[in-house]
């Protein structure tokens, strides 16, 4: 598998509701920074979070650009749904969101070893508490 393709089965996981997919995508002592999941089986459990939260949940890739080296895949993302759970300490609201996001994974051995991510959070906020 190249390293795109790690990226790619990484966002279809969470895209598809399928965290067993990440097995093979992510090291066993991956780590997310900022810190919302721990291991491998810590991004199992936010792939059903996230799931949980959201109907129709998505995270769809917009654009994959690689390093020169090939260590390095940024990608270019849009997380949506609508909102069912609580989110952001915001009650559900039934609201369709869209907020886009950059995630940055470094790969070694195969693996994905350490993801850098950011959403857009405060455009969350707002589309749920927009009257």
């Amino acid at each position: 598998m190249t390293n795109i393709e790690l990226v790619q089965g990484y966002f279809q996981s969470l895209d598809e509701n399928k965290p067993e997919l990440l097995d093979g995508i992510l090291a066993a002592d991956w780590k997310a920074i900022p810190g919302t999941a721990e291991g491998l089986e810590g991004q199992k459990k936010n792939v059903a979070f996230l799931n949980s939260r959201f109907k129709n949940f998505s995270y769809k890739i917009k654009e994959l650009i690689e390093s020169k080296d090939g260590q390095t895949v940024v990608a270019l993302a849009e997380l949506g749904g609508i909102q069912v759970a609580e989110f952001l300490g915001i009650q559900p609201t039934n609201k369709k969101i869209a907020i886009d996001t950059v995630v940055v994974s470094r790969i070694k051995d195969g693996k994905i070893y350490e993801t850098y991510h950011l959403e857009n959070f405060m455009s969350a906020q707002k589309q749920l508490t927009a009257q």
